[in-house]
């Protein structure tokens, strides 16, 4: 048996350069960041954003509005309560629209800002950066290498006892978000087996929040969450972005206070990379784990103060306007000091304010979309009415030979009034079981009731009934229901059946 002809070596493959992720070394172990904070501008603008964000989110589940929660997501009682007005799964056009209006304006304000959700407003930032993140550097100090000293036990345990402390808060509001602030502080002081799901719930929570904040971190943001690969069809060359104009800091080099320009203006210094969160360098480019969060603008505006060179290295642009260079070679010609983006925006208000088609049509979409959503919510009826299953629905025949069918329906009032209604079908029908029906505000009653009609009305075992509503306060809803009934197929047309047979009779 002849041996296979040995095929020759492939070449080996290059080892990879740096970081194959910024959370990952070429080994592929987990890279442990420590950013070092720089106190600048955009870190007080980007702390007031986080701390009025933070109260919005601890304080909402609390306050009410009309006898309701100002929201709440009330899963048990599948409703949705916004501002006074609950939703339910039937309002399912007011949902889809409710859904498309939180996407749009998203994809708007990324047009427009960029990342600015990331940066800015996103849950796992803002509690990460300005309170977990504050309270290691508070209890641990800041690592300023990797054989640092390693901190005193006491230290470690106040920290993760802190933490417990703090994920336990967040997770009691998230689930006031779902019961209500009443049914919560029950809770809390009672057993948990009398509230089995909502402890579960915060268990778990607390357990998901001391995973997220305390070891994963900012992988959340560059492997788990999709909204950074979308950036790449959600921006375009104007969108605003954090940017380094490599026109003006290339080449880098060492720079002292008073030298000249001959060289680039940036010194290399490495510490936009050492305070950025996410653990890329900026100057690199526009990158996928880039949040925005201006970190490294502070950073880079201190060293530049320190050399007393021209601000704004590393600012909010374009990338158009960091590839043609105007911002700078004008401020250098004019022999600004402090170059910030708003003398930068002068410079090229043409190219800054200039329309794109997606910075027109989002709005549109956007105002079409709340246009709709206000034009269903004010035709919607106070009354709904829904048919719901029943497990043995089973029609009979009396002794008169009609046929009886039950029928459960849910019957909901979406007012601030309690309402007294009563059911009605149509003149073919005969509703019988059934009083009236009394609805509290915001409610939903469950309720079963007999319809009674001829054998003659049912096509193929079934039928349509229209129901009509009429409440206490004049209101009244129209609705149908399908019951079932005996297997009766349709007359045949004897005058069309006829015909045919006198064709063929005929010589």
């Amino acid at each position: 048996m002849n041996a296979l002809p040995q095929q020759p070596d492939s070449p080996a493959l290059p080892p990879p350069e740096g970081m194959l992720i910024p959370t990952m070394d070429v080994a592929g172990r987990r890279r442990w960041l420590s950013p070092h904070l720089v106190k600048g501008m955009w870190w007080k603008r980007r702390g007031i954003v986080a701390c009025v964000l933070i109260a919005i989110y601890a304080i909402t589940p609390f306050l009410s509005y009309r006898n309701l929660p100002l929201v709440q997501f009330d899963i048990p009682a599948r409703r949705l309560v916004f501002f006074g007005t609950v939703l339910r799964p039937t309002d399912t056009l007011l949902l889809a629209l409710l859904t498309l209006i939180a996407f749009v304006t998203l994809f708007w304000l990324t047009a427009m800002l960029g990342r600015v959700w990331c940066g800015w407003a996103c849950p796992q930032t803002v509690y990460l950066e300005f309170v977990f993140r504050p309270l290691q550097r508070w209890l641990l100090g800041e690592r300023k290498s990797a054989h640092a000293a390693k901190p005193a036990a006491w230290r470690v345990v106040t920290l993760a006892a802190a933490y417990i402390v703090v994920s336990a808060h967040l997770s009691n509001t998230f689930v006031a978000w779902f019961v209500g602030a009443k049914p919560l502080a029950h809770a809390m002081f009672s057993p948990p087996s009398q509230h089995p799901v909502a402890f579960t719930t915060f268990v778990a929570m607390t357990l998901a929040m001391l995973f997220l904040f305390g070891y994963f971190r900012e992988q959340l943001c560059s492997i788990v969450c999709p909204y950074g690969r979308l950036q790449s069809v959600l921006l375009d060359r104007r969108s605003l972005i954090v940017g380094y104009d490599a026109l003006r800091g290339e080449p880098r080099g060492k720079l002292t206070a008073g030298c000249g320009t001959s060289k680039g203006q940036c010194v290399d210094c490495n510490l936009c990379v050492r305070t950025c969160p996410a653990g890329i360098d900026i100057r690199k480019g526009l990158q996928m784990e880039c949040v925005h969060c201006t970190q490294c603008i502070d950073a880079c505006d201190k060293v530049m103060t320190t050399l007393n060179l021209p601000l704004g290295l590393i600012r909010y642009g374009s990338q158009a306007s960091f590839e043609t260079g105007k911002q700078q070679r004008r401020a250098l010609l004019v022999g600004v000091p402090r170059f910030t983006e708003s003398q930068a925006s002068f410079e090229t208000g043409k190219q800054q304010r200039r329309l794109r088609p997606r910075v027109v049509i989002y709005p549109i979409i956007l105002l079409g979309l709340i246009t709709a959503f206000g034009l269903v919510l004010a035709a919607r009826s106070p009354l709904a009415l829904t048919q719901l299953r029943i497990q043995d629905e089973r029609f009979t025949t009396d002794d008169a030979g009609s046929i009886r069918t039950p029928v459960r329906v849910r019957l909901d009032n979406r007012t601030d009034t309690l309402r007294v209604c009563e059911i009605r079908a149509d003149a073919s029908t005969t509703l019988v079981g059934i009083a009236a029906v009394i609805v509290p505000a915001f409610e939903g009653i469950e309720t079963e009731f007999t319809l009674i009609s001829a054998p003659e009305h049912f096509t193929r075992g079934r039928r349509s009934v229209a129901l009509r509503v009429i409440d206490n306060l004049d209101s009244s809803l129209e609705a149908t229901v399908t019951i079932l009934g005996p297997m009766t197929l349709p007359p045949l047309n004897t005058q069309d059946s006829e015909e045919p047979q006198q064709k063929e009779s005929t010589p």
